[in-house]
């Protein structure tokens, strides 16, 4: 499930893409497996996996090619090379992927409409310029129809072989429309492509309209036709034929690049903050570097080697290929370097996002001056931003109960991380703005507390709705509660039914012996983990918030607020945001999780 509430909730893609489980297996199937009566695939299933042995012999044929002469191990131009031809990303470092995320060149390992432009582009210009040196074939027959169709056929195979991702989809939908319009002699790059490419998809897999690569593939195609189709209709009231042609085609290249560079970026900066938690302030600068590379080297390269490879020739183009990937390498971690905090933002509300997908949709679709309507989404999406920052919780709890998080007084989170928790802890810190890595938050000693019965942390929190500095961790022990929490059980506050999401605590510390009303660090709290149930009786009668990866008896309960094995199955990752009263003697908390306790069709059933 997602990490996070409002976070990408992984179970629900694998539910969609009808997987029910992952894993692995040591060796391979016996033969008396395969004969015991084990179902045989359905044809789809079969011819599947036959694409995927076709695209991971490729794969594995790309690394060994490129692989460090000196080590023999995968380098990282091998496994770039290989996400580029066949979609596989498992050999594209994790360093990699950071330096191309922060400089905004991670669109180059997504296959969408640049690549299938490219593909379909570089097949379609070479066969009609080899057909083009017959004066008999370019005089008698329509090379052009031919070549279209070629390109047709390259694209369907390019599809095939980079595992049809929903952005490879559209760009092939989108390029298929243009080749046979082409064919029929129409004009098909218009915003009626685009349309026809999402309705497509969307029949055949609603449920892709909200999975993050449907909405920037479509977000950044949008701006550009719309962008494209007004440069279009301006050129066409400019004198032609105007100073030297060379230096045209050279100042109209270099502009559109820089202009697809700057619109697709404009278009999917808010959905990549709203999903990913990051933007790219420097992505114009590394597009403009990289691209003319990724246009003019390394995608050409590709389609030469995929060519060249059944008769074993392959190894030329994939050097190419891999000195351009190198340079494009080079360019993204220097542009990583220069970008401060790494681009992060840290969690954007989901309103910003739609605001700025509405003000994008009236400037693309409107064609008169109307479309200036959509400036006004947009600049209530900066006000909304600026002023109404969503508010940051105080205390995380994984779906597992593994790996807790509470605030401090500094606003930066402290992490007690459990087994296999480190990528939960990664994304609390993204969506936190926080570029630290998780070892680095760990929570310190003097607040943690850890024996072979579990963990505890104690401190206090006052983070006035949880968007200011939050949990001030004490030494353990200080200030924090004694004999129960006192106070009652109130009505649920988030629409869940076990009355336990909304609670009011009277009579709490004003935190440290001494403090000033004005000066009081919070409403002190301890947060225990348990790993066994023998820290039962004593966690559930001290402390304010009981996590436990097995099941509770109901007792305890009335003693805190729970999250056992149960409760988190149910609910999900939780987040909890602790509010201070007007007096020191009043405070509550609040509970936003996952699934909002409704049962969803890809949950699976709880542990015995």
């Amino acid at each position: 499930g997602a990490v996070l509430p409002g976070g990408y909730a992984f179970d629900k893609a694998a539910y969609f893409a009808a997987i029910g489980g992952s894993g692995f297996v040591y060796g391979s199937l016996k033969p008396e497996m395969e004969a015991g009566g084990w179902p045989q695939p359905g044809w789809g299933l079969r011819v599947r996996a036959a694409l995927t042995d076709v695209r991971f012999a490729i794969s594995a044929r790309i690394r060994a090619s490129l692989a460090d002469a000196g080590t023999g191990e995968d380098s990282a131009a091998g496994g770039i090379a290989a996400a580029l031809i066949v979609g596989d990303r498992g050999g594209v470092g994790e360093q990699a992927q950071e330096s191309l995320r922060i400089a905004g060149l991670a669109h180059v390992l997504a296959i969408s409409g640049m690549h299938m432009a490219l593909v379909a582009g570089t097949i379609f210009f070479a066969i009609r310029a080899i057909l083009a040196a017959s004066p008999r074939l370019a005089l008698g027959y329509p090379i052009r129809h031919w070549a279209a169709g070629a390109a047709l056929a390259a694209a369907t195979v390019y599809l095939a072989l980079s595992g049809a991702s929903i952005a490879t989809q559209r760009a092939y939908i989108m390029a298929a429309i243009v080749f046979i319009a082409m064919l029929g002699g129409r004009r098909a790059l218009t915003m009626r492509s685009v349309a026809v490419a999402a309705t497509l998809i969307l029949a055949v897999s609603p449920e892709a309209l909200l999975h993050p690569g449907f909405q920037m593939s479509f977000a950044a195609v949008i701006a550009l036709v719309a962008a494209y189709e007004a440069w279009r209709k301006r050129g066409t009231r400019d004198p032609a034929g105007r100073g030297n042609t060379l230096w045209r085609g050279a100042r109209f290249w270099i502009g559109g690049l820089l202009v697809t560079s700057l619109i697709a970026g404009l278009a999917t900066a808010p959905i990549a903050a709203v999903h990913f938690y990051r933007v790219s302030p420097l992505g114009l600068v590394a597009n403009m570097a990289a691209m003319p590379l990724v246009s003019l080297v390394i995608m050409p390269a590709a389609v030469a080697s995929v060519l060249a490879m059944p008769f074993g020739l392959d190894p030329l183009p994939l050097a190419v290929m891999g000195a351009g990937i190198d340079a494009m390498l080079a360019i993204a971690d220097t542009i990583a370097r220069w970008t401060p905090s790494g681009g992060l933002v840290g969690r954007v509300q989901p309103a910003v996002g739609l605001a700025c997908v509405a003000g994008l949709l009236l400037l693309a679709l409107l064609k008169t001056r109307w479309r200036l309507l959509g400036l006004a989404p947009l600049a209530l999406a900066a006000v909304m931003q600026a002023g109404f920052p969503p508010a940051r919780p105080d205390i995380l709890i994984s779906e597992d109960g593994g790996t807790v998080a509470a605030r401090q007084a500094d606003g930066r989170l402290a992490i007690l991380q459990g087994p296999g928790g480190r990528f939960t802890a990664e994304v609390w810190l993204r969506a936190d703005g926080d570029t630290a890595t998780p070892g680095t938050r760990k929570a310190p000693a003097p607040v943690a507390r850890c024996d072979d019965l579990g963990c505890v942390l104690s401190g206090s929190i006052g983070t006035g709705n949880g968007r200011g500095p939050g949990m001030s961790l004490l030494e353990a022990g200080t200030g924090r509660l004694e004999g129960g929490r006192p106070g009652e059980v109130r009505a649920p506050t988030d629409g869940l039914s076990d009355g336990l999401e909304g609670w009011s605590a009277e009579g709490l510390s004003d935190g440290p012996p001494g403090a000033s009303p004005h000066t009081r660090a919070g409403v002190s709290l301890r947060i225990a983990v348990l790993t066994s149930p023998l820290a039962l009786e004593e966690d559930c009668r001290k402390a304010d918030v009981v996590v436990a990866s097995f099941a509770v008896p109901a007792w305890c309960a009335g003693q805190a607020l729970v999250f056992d094995r149960n409760r988190l199955w149910r609910d999900g990752a939780a987040a909890l945001y602790v509010t201070q009263g007007a007096t020191s003697r009043l405070s509550s908390v609040r509970v936003e999780t996952v699934r909002r306790g409704r049962h969803r069709p890809w949950q699976g059933a709880p542990a015995d």
